[in-house]
């Protein structure tokens, strides 16, 4: 076997081909970007590993990562319930993964969510429907309110908060708290959409709310049966389009033109981010104390994953492709992000970049779970696929090595590996 490499313009990524039935066919392996210009040689260990050598470092490519399948007709992947199973849907139909098998679930179709319980919620064309194994129970619009439902949102005491629209378009917000419905007025609020919608940590959630022409938004915190448009001291943070994100250490709004930050106790008024000099913020995630955010583009072009906790703020590099993606917070604390050409998977409490795991298909990632068995299952433009990770092997850290050497010298180095 021949192994080469390739070196793409963008982000200095690199990949390894090899030479198959006359052509060259890149590898489904996790991608690197190692620090260094050039990769001059390259070799295979026993091992099955390859061996990449450049300037001043050196890398470990693990070859056989992982095994792909693919799943015809399959709807998109959408989440994990407390059971274990992997839940598929759109607008044709809901199916399940269990395991073992699929199993379609009878008149179900549209958005699916968890709520907290050993039940997922669906559409159904009777109405909006909790399922749980074999029992189903239907709340039907004249309960509801709402003709068609957009999303669902648990809070912190058990209830469940869904947005939608009636009959005559207009936006719907009701909670659900085991027993009774109840409607949010919400006035003229209710000729806009909702962009986004968090539980708060404590009680109710917070929406943002936009015009339908998204030249300005309002945002506000549910509460039992009531809406209170919050007005902080400095007034909102200037963004178009925000995001969203709640977590141990308060509010968050990101969007194109920066990161704001809300404490948890609403001490203070919004605040800027001006510790990091990125720009183009794309999600929020969180993991374990760490508050996680993708970005477009640093102070040097390149775009990232960036850190909070304790107080200080890290950034790592990371492939990005598509200035859109989607992303998944595993059971395990890890943080997928999909993109155009593959996924990235970040674990925050290792002091490492995520790595990249490129489709074995030209296409998209358009939704990602990640099941108990640590198995990625991808929704994308080419159909649904299943990643199943080989081993992990040890990373590989170089410790010394000859500072200068002749030109027909050898160079003596030693290295380590550290599990993951």
């Amino acid at each position: 076997e021949v192994y080469v490499t390739d070196s793409a313009m963008q982000g200095n990524v690199y990949r390894l081909l090899r030479w198959e039935d006359g052509g060259l066919v890149p590898i489904a392996t996790t991608e690197s970007r190692p620090n260094f210009a050039s990769i001059q040689q390259a070799r295979l260990a026993p091992d099955g590993a390859a061996w990449l050598a450049g300037r001043g470092c050196l890398a470990r490519w693990q070859v056989d990562g992982g095994e792909w399948a693919g799943y015809e007709g399959l709807p998109r992947p959408r989440l994990l319930d407390r059971q274990g199973n992997v839940w598929f849907a759109d607008d044709q139909g809901v199916i399940i993964w269990s395991g073992s098998g699929f199993a379609t679930v009878p008149g179900a179709h549209g958005a699916v969510w968890a709520d907290g319980t050993d039940g997922v919620w669906t559409r159904t064309d009777s109405g909006l429907a909790w399922i749980a194994g074999s029992r189903r129970t239907v709340y039907p619009e004249s309960v509801t309110g709402m003709r068609q439902v957009e999303r669902g949102v648990p809070d912190a005491r058990g209830g469940i908060w869904v947005h939608g629209r009636d009959a005559d378009g207009r936006c719907v917000v009701a909670r659900f708290d085991g027993e009774r419905w109840s409607r949010v007025p919400l006035g003229d609020l209710a000729n806009q959409e909702v962009r986004a919608a968090e539980a708060d940590l404590r009680e109710g959630i917070w929406l943002i709310f936009r015009d339908r022409g998204g030249r300005s938004y309002e945002l506000g915190r549910a509460r039992e049966d009531r809406l209170e448009l919050e007005a902080f001291a400095g007034g909102k943070p200037p963004l178009s389009n925000p995001g969203l994100g709640i977590d141990r250490h308060g509010l968050w709004l990101y969007g194109f033109a920066g990161l704001y930050h809300l404490p948890a106790d609403q001490s203070t008024g919004w605040r800027r981010v001006d510790e990091l000099a990125s720009r183009g913020f794309e999600s929020h995630a969180s993991s374990g104390d760490a508050s996680i955010f993708l970005f477009l583009e640093d102070d040097s072009g390149q775009p990232g994953v960036a850190l909070y906790r304790q107080g200080r703020w890290e950034q790592r590099p990371v492939v990005l492709r598509a200035p859109s993606v989607v992303r998944h917070e595993a059971l395990d604390g890890s943080v997928l992000f999909g993109d155009q050409g593959g996924f990235s998977i970040l674990r925050p409490e290792q002091a490492e970049e995520p790595g990249f795991v490129p489709l074995p298909v030209d296409a998209t990632v358009t939704a990602l779970v990640r099941d108990r068995e640590g198995n990625v299952w991808l929704g994308t433009t080419a159909g649904v696929l299943r990643f199943q990770p080989g081993e992990d092997p040890p990373r590989t850290e170089l410790r010394t090595s000859t500072a200068e050497m002749r030109r027909e010298g050898t160079l003596h180095f030693e290295f380590r590996a550290v599990k993951r």
